[in-house]
């Protein structure tokens, strides 16, 4: 027998005999990773929140003793029905006999109410459990107060004229968690840019050292027309080294807004990237992850390990528009007045007019309400001071032909000092100086048409446009002022508005029309004119109201609104935008926001008119 020739080469801790390669240690080719567990801050879980019923001590004989008792006319009893019912928020959801009887002793039992329960679970769809009478029920989808009801209907004899009302008695009432606006995991993007999430990890924190592993996660979106997440992330993390948090074990992450297609719910999956700790895959430079995309509920979620937020664009603000049809924004009509007789004050107009006339005396334009009055149905105008022979006054009006849009004036009348501060921290206030930029700043009531549509006055001395005055183009209702203001003063803007009803209206009927930014996705949402009296800025009690469905996709809407009142009566209108999204288990998380508020007078008594 030929003898093989002794090959030795050593490795780092042994020589080998008989190969010319290192080998790998096979004998412990085993490994496992600890995961570290972690909490997310500023997420949620899914809302199951399972609460029980428990049938068991229901005294039967002491209810059907109290319907008996109760029901007039007892010596006319012909039958009985027992029916259970199952309410979600106070509707009616399921209901269904469970036994009728024609004697009034009782007749049912535990195992038939249990019975009937189950066929009510069921039919309704409901996750739960149950062991003899006492049940636990997942909360149902979109349902916060469950209740469960034992009614009895008592039938008497026509020989009887007494009736009886149905005794129901409550077996179960459950109030489930919901989420909602304002609750942790449930944000509402109007300019933010990132949705902020904290990691914070609180066991196995060593596996990042001794598996030089590194934290990743994934967001993947919910889909319902499946019912289930997404298998696609919509966003993907960086991979995180466990160096950049090792100090506290927690990190803060900003998720972009942009690749989310807000609205909807959104899974978190966490999961690690680490080094095999054997020998084996070591050499062959292989690393594992965590990575499961496994779920025991809505396809991908793991209740136990994952997290979900709720992310959805706030509801629009409505911008009032005249339409998608031509708007005819009225003739100008200018004529001039002289007095006839010294300290003549009435005069009678030969043009009827819409909004509100430009008035002026010798050259300065007066103020309405102080140095003038004018009437629409008797087409008068009537000076506050008697006028001189010398005097001229003009008016300048847009006529009321084809229903034309009239001007919309602004008083202001400083009687006090003017509030001050920095850009933006007007409020309420119509007359504004900004120490930011040393300007003082006017406002519009309602927002103008175009900055070529804005007149103004100071004293009576038309003011000239973009030298005097100019328009901001951060808030179309601000007027910047190059001069300054003082206690005294009075300031006059006229101005085409946004909308054909504003200022001085003359007809019962009238349709509004406005649009919004972003398209809704369904048709999951509503908007409501709401109209108030003048004063009442918080719309606390509605004088009419009208609705308009949102409609998918669709950007512009309209609604129509009737109003009464006698000449010279205040309005204010605007329009609110409620929109509703549908969480993944069915809970509605509302957003609201509203249009500018337009005030409006009646100007006629024909508005009456019936």
């Amino acid at each position: 027998m030929r003898n093989q020739q002794k090959i030795y080469v050593q490795n780092a801790s042994t020589c080998v005999r008989n190969s010319d390669i290192l080998n790998v240690n096979m004998s412990s080719d085993f490994c496992t990773f600890s995961e570290p567990r972690f909490n997310v801050t500023g997420a949620t879980k899914i809302i199951e929140d399972p609460q029980g019923c428990d049938f068991s001590g229901t005294n039967y004989d002491d209810i059907i003793v109290t319907a008996i008792t109760e029901c007039s006319g007892q010596t006319c009893f012909e039958s009985l029905a027992w029916d259970l019912e199952i309410n979600e928020d106070g509707t009616q959801a399921y209901s269904a006999n469970v036994t009728t009887s024609i004697a009034t002793a009782n007749t049912i039992t535990q195992t038939q109410v249990n019975n009937a329960t189950i066929t009510g679970f069921n039919t309704l769809g409901y996750d739960y459990t149950y062991t003899g009478s006492t049940f636990s029920i997942q909360k149902p989808y979109g349902v916060e107060t469950l209740t469960i009801d034992l009614c009895i209907d008592i039938t008497l004899s026509g020989a009887c004229t007494g009736g009886c009302d149905t005794l129901c008695v409550e077996l179960c009432e459950n109030i489930y968690d919901v989420l909602t606006t304002g609750d942790t995991g449930v944000y509402i993007i109007n300019t933010a840019t990132t949705i902020d999430l904290g990691f914070q990890f609180t066991a196995n924190t060593d596996s990042f050292i001794d598996n030089d592993a590194t934290f990743k996660y994934e967001v993947y979106k919910y889909n319902h027309n499946n019912g289930s997440f997404t298998n696609r992330a919509v966003y993907t993390s960086d991979e995180i080294a466990y160096s950049t948090f090792s100090g506290t074990s927690a990190l803060t992450e900003s998720i972009p807004v942009s690749g989310l297609t807000l609205d909807g719910d959104y899974l978190i999956k966490g999961y690690y990237t680490f080094d095999y700790c054997t020998e084996f895959f070591d050499r062959l430079g292989v690393e594992n992850n965590t990575l499961n995309k496994n779920g025991d509920k809505y396809g991908l979620y793991k209740k136990a390990f994952d997290y979900y937020f709720v992310g959805v664009n706030s509801a629009d603000t409505p911008t009032f528009t005249f339409g998608d049809t031509d708007v005819n924004l009225g003739t100008l009509y200018g004529f001039s007045y002289f007095p006839q007789v010294s300290g003549q004050t009435g005069f009678t107009m030969g043009q009827s007019f819409v909004g509100s006339p430009i008035v002026a005396l010798n050259g300065l334009t007066l103020a309405e309400g102080f140095d003038y009055q004018l009437s629409n149905s008797s087409n008068t105008l009537t000076i506050s001071a008697g006028t001189e022979l010398d005097d001229v006054i003009t008016i300048v009006l847009v006529t009321d032909i084809n229903n034309a849009v009239g001007l919309v004036n602004d008083l202001l009348q400083i009687n006090s000092t003017i509030s001050s501060g920095v850009t933006g921290g007007e409020g309420t206030n119509s007359v504004y100086y900004n120490t930011t930029e040393s300007k003082y700043e006017i406002y519009t009531t309602t927002t103008p048409n175009s900055a070529d549509d804005i007149i103004v006055t100071l004293n009576g001395l038309m003011l000239a446009v973009n030298i005097d005055y100019y328009q901001s183009i951060t808030n179309p209702k601000r007027i910047i002022l190059n001069g300054d203001l003082s206690i005294g003063d009075v300031v006059n803007i006229y101005y085409n508005g946004q909308t054909q009803f504003v200022g001085n209206v003359f007809n019962n009927t009238s349709t509004l029309y406005w649009n919004i930014t972003t398209p809704p996705t369904n048709n999951d949402g509503i908007f409501t004119v709401e109209v108030a009296n003048e004063g009442d800025t918080l719309f606390s009690s509605l004088v009419t109201t009208a609705t308009t469905e949102y409609v998918t996709n669709q950007t512009a809407y309209s609604g129509q609104i009737t109003l009464s009142g006698d000449v010279g009566t205040n309005y204010i209108y605007r329009v609110k935008n409620e929109k509703r999204y549908t969480t993944v288990v069915g809970d509605k998380i509302i957003t609201i926001n509203y249009s500018e508020t337009i005030p409006i007078q009646i100007q006629s008594n024909a508005i009456n008119s019936y």
